[in-house]
């Protein structure tokens, strides 16, 4: 996850979900979401260096245990529930406008 600003990244979040290990930029909620070298890398540049220096990082660890320990954060951070009445409730409101 390269973004520069990005409130709220659904990409990390829904891989941290599945148990894939995860590099990040720290913009956003993956900065509250990642706790660096626990349950994903967080890389201080954006640019190909530097994730390419947080995919080797991640290739030198228990890549196994980052995934679930993403896993945990992500269903504890982001529950299916809550995201759904967000969505939802984003869409209800954006119909809401438009009538």
């Amino acid at each position: 996850h390269a973004s520069e600003m990005e409130p709220f990244g659904l990409v990390f979040s829904e891989a941290m979900m599945n148990g894939v290990p995860v590099v990040s930029t720290p913009t956003g909620a993956a900065l509250d979401a990642i706790e660096s070298g626990i349950n994903g890398i967080l890389v201080d540049e954006r640019t190909d260096k530097g994730l390419a220096d947080g995919v080797e990082k991640l290739l030198s660890m228990d890549r196994q245990a980052i995934g679930e320990n993403g896993r945990i954060t992500a269903n504890d951070l982001f529950p299916f529930d809550v995201m759904w009445k967000g969505t939802i409730g984003l869409y209800e409101r954006a119909i809401r406008r438009e009538q």
